[in-house]
């Protein structure tokens, strides 16, 4: 017997479902389409389904099928008009005869409401048909362009689009549809201009000077698309360009010049001053157009790179952002870029363009790390946005025989993802290294990563000790960021509030907001951290916890309380109130706080005015109406404020009752009612009738604490003491218990 060669298995898989789609193709053919119109009309939306995917298998033979593809267009089921439209598209020109009904459908019933979803993919759909039956279709969508239905309007505009420049005719009903009320439309009809290409050129650029802003800017939209078909048309623009006022036009004309192909230097300047226009829209275009035009893009950088002379501090950075949005076709800035951080350390922008540009820039950052390790805090920040693709150089340098190579690497590799990788074990390895900064470096690093806490943290806490300062404020900032202060004290953290880092501020801030009055020393530096508004929320949580002792910052906190900005001002009054002394003159910003829509600055306003308002009368009265706030948490806030005031608040009692059929505020209103010791029995046993049995278990004991002044309430226990719930029944017998033996 002759071997059978071998076939490799993906071959052979592919051959076996050739062959089973040709023979599908050939059954679908060789259907009886006579047949498939009939079941295509069927009121059986199975058949019709079935009907409709056989057509569209069946090839030129389905043409016989037009006029029953043409009714199932309007059929209600999604996929055998789906198909259908399918069907009349593989047809082609030989489809003419659903022409009106494609665009009755586009824009008719079926994209008239629903979902966006359903309304887009009908047009799509629709359009493409139109499109791929071509010509014939130009004389009837001309006027739908004018149709009373956007939806229509813009499903023409598309099908013109999709037959290119065969839709040339259009091109004046097109241009109108440039100034349409619907942008949907506009946009569609600057699309199919762009997509009709050379031969629309002349009408857009006569449209490019239009009064109206819309059809400037589909203009030069459509302009762009065409692209160097359209270079005759660049001088004109530039001269519109420098007397356009409209920002979207501006926008369009920016977009479209490099691709225009027009002049080189003229596009470049032109673009570059779009970077300083007032209007956001138009510097937006502007930055685009200049990361995406690559064959400019030595023209662009060269001229970037000269404005890092400008004396403006701005320019000077959006130059190093626009360098950054161009990558690896920015690389020869590299160079200017790393004197330009050195020189501005402290602006962020030129550290972010250089990771940005990416692998180019990792060697020079090494070489720049080496000579100046962890001194300059952008090298590292650089190498850490670059993420992994920086990690396994970074990796190499911790075994580097400099000590600035080893602590740079260490410091840039505390951004990257950490958890589980084998570089911890180096990393823990050079905690012992015999330089300082090397151990400080690789602590810092170490608190970031939050799976390995089990080893992290004895290492952190070992080094508290270490005979080293810098290394020692490591530890104490690595043990603060980790939440574990409990062998910190807050001179430790303290110290770390003199740290640049703002992350290490924060966490030794917060950190000393969980020590509480203990952290009393530390108020006139928190009291510092309010004038930075990175810090301004965190120091001011801090503060209110300390409590009492933190006094001397109320006038600093009171600024802020009035501030304009109602996240700042809830924090400033949460930290007054927590710290409750010297807030007198607040009283009438918590008064006015009562009555603001946010909810947590009533909130705080119920907390804060019991412990400042002197007026007993005036502060029940106020919690009393929070008890009927819109807002459960309000409400709830209300009943635990009032507990301490005993039976002093007894004029709440019929508010307090009202919350027990709230789930939300009902342990607190129960808690306030026990201390207020409701003595009202006929209220009482109105409340042993409640649905939950918790509020009937305190009726029961409230009523057996007022003794023989309960024994009207008598017959009502002893009905709960046979037929309730245990604790219903064990509180009712207790109740009868001391009222009857009094």
């Amino acid at each position: 017997m002759r071997a059978v060669p071998s076939v490799p298995r993906g071959v052979l898989a592919g051959a076996i479902l050739a062959v089973f789609v040709l023979s599908d193709v050939s059954r679908a053919a060789g259907e009886d389409i006579a047949q498939l119109k009939t079941e295509l009309a069927s009121s059986d939306k199975v058949k019709r389904r079935e009907a409709a995917y056989r057509l569209k298998h069946a090839g030129p033979a389905a043409k016989d099928a037009l006029p029953a593809l043409i009714e199932a267009l309007r059929d209600e089921d999604k996929q055998v008009w789906s198909d259908a439209v399918a069907t009349i598209a593989a047809l082609g020109p030989e489809a003419a005869a659903a022409i009106p009904t494609l665009i009755e459908q586009v824009g008719g019933t079926r994209t008239g409401g629903g979902r966006a979803r359903d309304q887009r993919q009908t047009i799509v759909r629709m359009a493409h048909a139109l499109a791929m039956i071509g010509p014939a279709a130009v004389p009837a969508l001309i006027p739908a362009l004018a149709d009373e239905s956007a939806e229509r309007r813009a499903g023409a505009a598309k099908a013109l689009g999709g037959m290119g420049a065969a839709a040339r005719d259009a091109v004046p009903a097109l241009l109108k549809c440039l100034a349409d009320s619907e942008e949907p439309v506009r946009a569609e009809a600057a699309e199919a201009l762009g997509l009709i290409g050379k031969d629309a050129v002349p009408a857009l650029q006569t449209a490019l000077a239009s009064a109206d802003a819309r059809v400037r800017t589909g203009a030069a939209n459509a302009l762009g698309a065409v692209g160097k078909d359209a270079a005759s048309v660049g001088p004109v623009m530039f001269q519109l360009l420098e007397k356009e006022a409209d920002p979207a036009a501006r926008s369009a004309m920016l977009s479209a010049l490099p691709r225009l192909a027009a002049d080189a230097d003229a596009t470049v300047t032109a673009l570059l001053n779009g970077l300083n226009h007032p209007d956001e829209v138009v510097r937006r275009a502007a930055v685009n157009a200049l990361v995406t035009t690559r064959a400019l893009a030595p023209v662009i950088v060269d001229r970037l790179i000269a404005l890092f002379s400008d004396p403006a501090v701005d320019k000077r950075q959006t130059a190093a952002r626009v360098l950054g949005r161009m990558g690896r076709n920015a690389q020869v800035a590299i160079p200017q870029l790393l004197a330009q951080a050195r020189k501005e350390p402290a602006e962020p922008c030129y550290a972010a363009a250089l990771a940005e540009i990416g692998q180019p820039a990792l060697r020079p950052l090494l070489d720049e790390l080496e000579r100046t390790g962890p001194a300059q805090p952008w090298v590292f920040t650089a190498l850490r946005n670059m993420g992994s693709s920086a990690m396994a150089a970074l990796t190499k340098q911790l075994a580097s025989e400099s000590p600035a190579l080893r602590a740079g690497a260490a410091l840039a590799l505390g951004g990257m993802p950490l958890d589980g990788h084998p570089v911890l074990a180096k990393l823990t390895a050079l905690a012992s290294d015999p330089e300082p900064q090397v151990r400080a470096a690789v602590l810092r690093t170490l608190a970031t990563v939050r799976t390995e806490r089990s080893v992290v943290l004895p290492r952190l806490e070992e080094a508290l000790n270490d005979p080293a300062a810098p290394v020692r404020t490591a530890a104490a900032s690595g043990l603060a960021e980790m939440g574990a202060v409990a062998k910190l004290d807050a001179r430790a953290l303290m110290e770390l509030l003199a740290e640049m880092d703002t992350t290490t501020q924060r966490s030794a801030i917060q950190a000393l907001g969980a020590l509480g009055s203990k952290a009393d020393a530390a108020v006139g530096l928190l009291t510092a951290k309010l004038d930075s508004a990175d810090l301004q929320s965190v120091a001011l949580d801090a503060l209110g916890s300390i409590g009492p002792a933190a006094a001397p910052a109320v006038p600093r906190i009171t600024l802020l309380a009035n501030s304009e900005n109602e996240e700042l001002r809830l924090s400033a009054l949460r930290a007054l109130s927590g710290i409750g002394q010297g807030l007198e003159p607040m009283l009438p910003i918590f008064y006015k706080a009562l009555t603001q829509e946010n909810r947590d600055l009533r909130i705080v306003a119920v907390q804060a005015i019991p412990k400042v308002e002197k007026d007993e009368a005036m502060v029940l009265a106020m919690l009393i109406g929070a008890l009927d706030d819109q807002s459960g948490r309000v409400r709830k806030v209300a009943a635990e404020t009032l507990e301490p005031f005993g039976e002093r608040a007894k004029a709440a009692i019929p508010a307090l009752i009202k919350l027990l059929d709230r789930e939300a505020e009902r342990a607190a209103a129960l808690t306030t009612l026990r201390a207020l010791k409701v003595s009202d029995v006929p209220l009482l046993v109105t409340v042993l009738e409640h649905k939950e049995a918790a509020v009937r278990t305190y009726a029961c004991s409230a009523l057996g604490e007022l003794g023989p002044a309960a024994l009207p309430a008598v017959a009502q226990l002893e009905a709960r003491a046979s037929g309730d719930s245990d604790p219903v029944r064990k509180a009712a017998k207790e109740a009868l218990a001391r009222i009857k033996s009094s």
